[in-house]
């Protein structure tokens, strides 16, 4: 018992950590998926990260030692169907009913079909699967489970260090199947996928968390690309047998750069505007025309904003040194500015008087053609209106 109340732990810590590094692309997919962010799929989200490494925890861990684990483990197959029947009628001789539930054999089974009770819920609600698929899906996953224990999780150990048992792809093949059933009941509330994409192209208010979680989405893309370079220098230097060369200095930089220029520059230089983490929550920049209407704005009115806050923080890491670091404060200058400004346009906008709308909001006077990934028309006066938050910047 000791064991399942430390692996169910075990699977909390790592089911929290999987959750923290697919929170920020979750949130993407639901905005490109559904055209706005769901909670109750979020939700959902944190639920399959918990319980897959629940199933990972429970099923095969905890790992023995490679040099005893043949000695310790006794391993073993059991390929009879049904055969805890008889473990159950020899287990009741004697035993009142509480004492009988509560032996280890029982419990054992009961477990197994418990355990893949959400892993039916789950395909079925939140993957939108039947009961079959469900079902059948449960039968494979406790197969290739029950195969990596007797293979020694795929002979990386010499023997088998847990017993394979076609009982418990029978009990987990029926928890999955009940799971199914019951999960229209348990996950009621949970918004199915199809019915949040009808509404996929429907124009949404402007927001302060919206345009935070773009910056997020451009920053962690920046971070990666930065990193990206700098890991593969550093392991092709090693592979050349290079030690701290210059070179790796250079892809340093030419990271940063490059990071800025995929992020921020060349979507305003290809007639986007927006960066790669305003698309992806249906947001873009326009710019207000003499007679009151809407435009995309010049190349290098685009090119200009894109760069108000990227260019700095990228010379600054260039530069590296002195009062040059100063211009890093840039970043959380315009997360600030965010709740403060017209449409939540922030300091690039506030600089090159450009306006944060919804890339759907349909504008009659739009010079430039829908690009086709991003669903539909740019952004329209009632949508920088209606998103305009009191403020006491313009």
């Amino acid at each position: 018992m000791r064991e399942w109340v430390d692996n169910g732990l075990l699977a909390g810590v790592i089911g929290a950590a999987a959750f923290a590094a697919l929170f920020l692309p979750g949130l993407a997919w639901q905005y490109r998926r559904f055209g706005r962010l769901s909670f109750a799929r979020l939700l959902g989200l944190a639920a399959v990260c918990l319980y897959a490494t629940a199933l990972f925890t429970y099923t095969l861990l905890p790992l023995p030692d490679r040099a005893t684990v043949c000695s310790a483990y006794s391993g073993g197959v059991n390929l009879r169907p049904f055969s805890f029947i008889e473990d159950f009628r020899r287990l009741a001789v004697g035993r009142t009913f509480t004492e009988f539930v509560t032996t280890f054999t029982v419990l054992q089974v009961a477990f197994n079909v418990v355990l893949f009770i959400p892993f039916g819920v789950i395909l079925r609600r939140y993957f939108a699967r039947s009961i079959l698929f469900a079902t059948l899906l449960g039968f494979v996953t406790s197969w290739l489970i029950e195969l990596t224990q007797l293979t020694g999780f795929w002979f990386i150990y010499p023997c088998a260090y847990r017993a394979a048992d076609i009982d418990d792809v029978l009990a987990n093949t029926l928890g999955a199947f009940v799971g199914a059933v019951l999960a229209p009941l348990l996950l009621w509330w949970m918004p199915r996928a199809q019915q949040l994409q009808e509404e996929r192209l429907v124009p949404r208010p402007v927001t302060v968390w919206r345009r935070w979680v773009g910056m997020a989405i451009d920053g962690t893309l920046v971070v990666l690309t930065m990193w990206g370079a700098g890991v593969g220098a550093r392991v092709v230097a090693v592979l050349l047998g290079a030690r701290d060369p210059e070179w790796v200095g250079w892809v340093d930089q030419a990271g940063i750069v490059g990071a800025t220029l995929i992020v921020f520059v060349w979507p305003a230089w290809n007639h986007l505007a927006a960066s790669v983490g305003q698309t992806a929550v249906w947001l873009t920049p326009r710019w207000r025309t003499p007679d009151g209407g809407w435009h995309d704005g010049s190349r290098w009115q685009r090119v200009l904003r894109s760069l108000i806050v990227s260019g700095p923080w990228t010379l600054a890491f260039v530069v590296g040194h002195g009062p040059w670091l100063w211009l890093l404060l840039v970043v959380p200058a315009a997360i600030v500015l965010v709740p403060f400004t017209k449409t939540h346009r922030s300091l690039s906008g506030l600089l090159t008087r450009a306006y944060i709308v919804d890339i759907r909001e349909a504008d009659a006077t739009r010079a430039l053609p829908v690009h086709p990934r991003r669903g539909g028309a740019g952004g329209a006066e009632a949508a920088a209106g209606s998103s305009a938050a009191p403020a006491s910047l313009s």
